[in-house]
């Protein structure tokens, strides 16, 4: 690059002090022609040619940042980053549908504690019976069972998404630290924003599940005070009734 441009300049001065020749007047006598070249013409000749170089090397600096800003990654590279999203994608599909308790998706969590632990409402306004409530009880040990496994198993594929990730999000930090452009670096940063982005939702996910065993905890822990506030208020006013005769 630097020999053309060299030569570029070179050709840029010989056409101008080229053309100059072909200006400039001679002087001749009765033996030999003599010409006599104008300094400043010379001069501005050099400076035209210094000119162009300089323009010359700006352009081609600006169209190596040009080429250089739309280089991408290699293909393997990334197939390899794609093939990590749809892997993590599927994964967080199948493990909503393995999911039986309150947090399987659209699953209501009231039609769910109503239905499978009790409904606390309803005792205390006498529109459930004691005898419904034992069955319940029974029901809201299988329920809470179901909400501790589908947390267990939210957390545990969180940590095994989690090892797998962490190749993935080395390779892009290296990719994105060594980026020879724009395209690469974007690339590379897409990468990691996707990782993080499947890592918050999976520690969303556990958080979930740990709120829903403390929810279903207190859940049961609220339908059997209810049967007993309801137990004793309901003996209040049998033996009231008793003793007003």
């Amino acid at each position: 690059m630097g020999r053309l441009k060299k030569f570029i300049a070179l050709g840029v001065i010989t056409g101008i002090i080229g053309g100059g020749f072909m200006m400039i007047p001679a002087e001749r006598d009765a033996n030999a022609a003599i010409v006599v070249m104008d300094q400043q013409n010379i001069a501005e000749a050099i400076k035209t040619a210094i000119t162009t170089a300089s323009m010359l090397d700006q352009q081609t600096k600006q169209l190596l940042l040009e080429i250089l800003n739309t280089k991408t990654l290699n293909p393997e590279q990334l197939a390899r980053y794609i093939q990590n999203s749809q892997d993590a994608n599927d994964d967080l599909n199948c493990l909503g549908g393995s999911l039986d308790g309150v947090l399987k998706p659209n699953t209501s969590a009231i039609d769910f504690y109503k239905t499978q632990i009790g409904d606390v409402e309803g005792i205390l306004n006498g529109n459930i019976t004691l005898a419904d409530v034992y069955f319940d009880y029974q029901k809201g040990l299988t329920a809470a069972n179901q909400v501790n496994m589908d947390a267990a198993k939210i957390i545990q594929n969180a940590q095994i998404q989690t090892e797998k990730e962490s190749e993935a999000l080395t390779d892009a930090v290296e990719d994105s630290a060594n980026a020879e452009g724009q395209l690469q670096a974007i690339q590379a940063g897409n990468q990691i924003n996707a990782i993080a982005t499947r890592t918050a939702m999976r520690n969303t996910n556990s958080l979930g599940g740990l709120i829903a065993m403390m929810s279903t905890k207190y859940t049961r822990e609220a339908v059997q005070e209810a049967y007993y506030y309801k137990l004793h208020e309901d003996t209040l006013q049998r033996m009231k009734a008793y003793y007003g005769k």
